[in-house]
């Protein structure tokens, strides 16, 4: 009998027109619909700038956006990220010479970020509402800390941190890199 469901519910399925996703599809190539307020203030591609810093490796965009996580030690995002964005890190950029970098927004189901941040971090991920909010300041520059719910923000390698809004859902990578 569950064989019988099972081939009923595949061929409703076809018939629906709905495609199963390819075992190589990545959370990385989807559309960044659905943007928010940060990617409305400071992408590139909303504002007409260029969305290539001086020194970056890869344009700030959805195109590059595999090669980007790639520079970091995550390697990913969260399984089931959505509405992801990326945007160059103008402002550390100009503070830093030679410095480049990218901020990537996203959204993911609670259960995603604790996997993800206990597994980039060094702290486990049930204990993210053990943390004191974190306090606006230049160092975040290209995240305006001071609009997110309850912030938490770490390290996961000398050259990328997130910060998380709590309670769990929305997420920013802020990825930097370049020298003086």
């Amino acid at each position: 009998m569950p064989r019988i469901f099972t081939l009923a519910a595949a061929i409703a399925f076809v018939l629906s027109g709905c495609t199963l996703p390819t075992p190589d599809s990545s959370v990385f190539e989807q559309s960044a619909s659905g943007k928010d307020a940060f990617w409305e203030k400071n992408s590139a591609q909303s504002s007409g700038e260029s969305p290539t810093l001086a020194g970056a490796p890869y344009p700030a965009d959805m195109e590059h956006l595999n090669e980007i996580i790639a520079l970091t030690d995550a390697k990913g995002l969260p399984e089931g990220a959505t509405d992801i964005a990326v945007a160059p890190a103008r402002k550390f950029a100009a503070s830093y010479p030679g410095g480049w970098g990218y901020v990537i927004s996203f959204h993911a189901e609670e259960q995603a970020i604790r996997d993800y941040f206990g597994k980039h971090t060094t702290f486990d991920g049930d204990d993210i509402e053990l943390f004191d909010d974190a306090e606006p300041n230049n160092q975040f520059e290209d995240i305006d800390i001071s609009t997110i719910n309850h912030p938490l923000v770490t390290g996961f390698d000398s050259s990328t941190q997130i910060a998380l809004e709590r309670p769990l859902g929305r997420c920013w990578l802020l990825i930097r890199g370049g020298g003086r």
